[in-house]
């Protein structure tokens, strides 16, 4: 099994290599800082971008087929959805080195195409950068120097960090389950070195998880990352002791939500995994917790996933780790005044109208409310957790066939949901709109952001609900920062300023959250044994008592639903929205032909 050092020396010593993914705006994209570097390297690279003649003064071409004379390496800096096409035009090729670039966040690896690849013969390093090894390194990236460019915290993200309470932390996770057989030692005990080892060997993948926050003084700018000077494997990755044998899933998962509001040491790296012996079924069960501030649904799909192989062999190695020295205070106010300077630069039109967009949005926000129910209010420590399994090609199927998204069918589900809620919704409130805030992404040229979606828990019809439904999500794609969610898009203060009032005040406009992050559709593998099931959890907060996260792996999605206890009638919910994802998941049902005709009609303007 080849060491990432190896195989970066393996691909480095290749001359002849393929960019990419790189911009025609120089350093607007980590795929230029790469290309850059190994032409001044002494190396022959050749740009490929579908969308440009030139990039950086030199001739740009549009596939690998297109370079003269062939490539003998590919770098591979594009959308992770994009590096299976160029995997398999490597092979057609034979091409047989292939590096998925991965960056600060989520980068180019695709864990279906690294699966691929490697299958038909070739070697692909799928994650980390050739600029962190020689002969192409520089400062920024060599092990063991000072970063370039420092890691600041996002507004975004720091967002996460004012909204939490002691009760309330803002905490992401992850439940799974693994089979037991391979994970215990001779004694028949989970064995804990071999996992710690397994996971520590695949760290480089995720190196936020080798990073802790670093508060900052006046005149210093915002928070940032650095490296953990004292990183130690064995605080983050511990075998958990429940104190009582789990009687069946529903303990363990009950187990597992009440621990992800357990705190996270602020002075270390945000996550710990906990490994769990003896659940039901022979297995092991795994809990990951991720601050929210560290990655948030999508990054943190990607990073636990960097911890596992896409097939039982493995293939990584771990390599010597040493922490980058912190910068000095000087160094940060420079720094921060520097950023400050580009920020006046930059200012113009666009980036003005989009704040006054955010600001009036926030303001309509602030003038709107909700029906107050049990879903909103003060929030305990205590948690109520469901879990809803469907084949994800059932429930994609069903979106097909009616002419929606699945997020659409999720909240049509949840709609149900509510309307079974006694607490929530009687006979004679026909009228009646609860709202929840859904994450959306880039779609269409629109920016990603956060929508306040109306949903029409008084609708009696199931169809008009979900018709009303994707109406509401197709026209609030298109300004996806406006109201509370256009709070984290502002200036630091006044982001900070909007998070204080939303702690305070978000439960009066917002009912409920539900998310839809989409997960490797291919199985994972911790230390060569197979991971079953996941479920993901996402944290209550600002006074809003309930939550639904839904995920997909490797063909099932798993919703899970999330509940303060203080929601008395949750099994109801519970139920409700189980029956309506069956409902809409039927060919025969004739809820989900009545939507399909519904969608046809409005298409025909009937």
């Amino acid at each position: 099994m080849q060491s990432i050092k190896d195989a970066a020396a393996d691909f480095l010593s290749h001359k002849r290599v393929a960019v990419t993914g790189v911009s025609r705006n120089a350093g607007a994209h980590g795929s230029n800082a790469v290309y850059q570097r190994l032409r001044q390297r002494g190396y022959e690279v050749f740009p490929v971008n579908p969308n440009a003649e030139q990039v950086e003064g030199h001739t740009a071409y549009p596939n690998l087929k297109s370079i003269p004379g062939g490539v003998e390496a590919v770098v591979i800096g594009t959308r992770p959805e994009h590096a299976q096409a160029t995997v398999e035009e490597c092979a057609e090729l034979g091409i047989r080195q292939v590096w998925m670039h991965r960056g600060p966040g989520g980068g180019s690896v695709s864990g279906d195409a690294t699966k691929w690849g490697r299958a038909h013969g070739m070697t692909v390093i799928d994650g980390g950068c050739p600029l962190m090894f020689e002969p192409t390194s520089d400062p920024g990236h060599k092990v063991g120097q000072r970063p370039a460019e420092m890691s600041r915290v996002p507004v975004p993200d720091l967002c996460c960090l004012w909204a939490e309470t002691e009760s309330t932390p803002m905490h992401i996770a992850l439940v799974g389950t693994l089979d037991s057989a391979g994970l215990l030692d001779d004694r028949g005990e989970v064995d804990l070195r071999l996992i710690r080892s397994s996971i520590a060997a695949h760290l480089a993948q995720a190196p936020m998880l080798r990073r802790v926050l670093k508060r900052t003084r006046p005149g210093q700018g915002r928070p940032l990352w650095i490296d953990a000077s004292d990183f130690d494997i064995d605080r983050h990755v511990v075998l958990a002791q429940p104190g009582q044998p789990f009687a069946d899933e529903r303990d363990f998962l009950d187990w597992c939500a009440q621990e992800t509001v357990r705190p996270l040491d602020r002075s270390k790296p945000l996550w710990r995994i906990s490994i769990v012996p003896r659940v039901p079924g022979q297995r092991v069960g795994f809990l990951v917790v991720v601050h929210h501030v560290v990655a948030d649904g999508l990054r943190g799909v990607a990073m636990i996933a960097g911890l596992l192989d896409p097939d039982p062999a493995g293939n990584v190695v771990s390599d010597p780790w040493q922490p980058a020295p912190p910068p000095t205070g000087t160094e940060l106010v420079i720094d921060n005044l520097r950023a400050r300077a580009g920020a006046v630069r930059s200012i113009g039109p666009g980036r003005l109208r989009r704040r006054l967009v955010a600001l009036r949005g926030l303001r309509q926000e602030m003038r709107s409310y909700t029906p107050t129910t049990v879903l909103t209010g003060d929030i305990g420590f205590g948690r109520r957790l469901a879990v809803i399994r469907e084949p994800l090609d059932n429930v994609r199927a069903a979106a097909h066939r009616i002419g929606c998204t699945i997020n659409d069918l999720l909240l049509a589900a949840v709609t149900e949901g509510l309307r079974q809620m006694p607490s929530v919704w009687e006979d004679g409130k026909e009228a009646m709109t609860l709202r929840a805030t859904v994450p959306v992404g880039e779609t269409n040229g629109h920016q990603a952001g956060m929508i306040a979606v109306a949903l029409p828990v008084g609708i009696t019809d199931p169809s008009e609900r979900l018709r009303l439904i994707e109406g509401e999500t197709s026209r609030l794609k298109q300004t996806p920062t406006g109201g509370v969610a256009g709070i984290v898009s502002m200036p630091a203060g006044l982001a900070r300023l909007g998070v204080l009032w939303a702690r305070h005040a978000a439960a009066t406009h917002i009912n409920l959250y539900v998310t839809n992050v989409p997960g490797p559709p291919f199985p994972l593998y911790l230390a060569g044994a197979p991971l079953r099931d996941v479920v993901p959890l996402a944290p209550l907060v600002a006074g809003v008592r309930l939550s639904v996260t839904a995920l997909s792996y490797s063909g099932t999605l798993a919703v899970a639903l999330l509940a303060d206890e203080a929601v008395t009638d949750f099994a109801d919910f519970a139920a409700g929205v189980r029956s309506a994802l069956s409902s809409y998941g039927c060919p025969e049902s004739g809820v989900a032909q009545r939507s399909a005709d519904r969608r046809a009609d409005s298409r025909r303007g009937g």
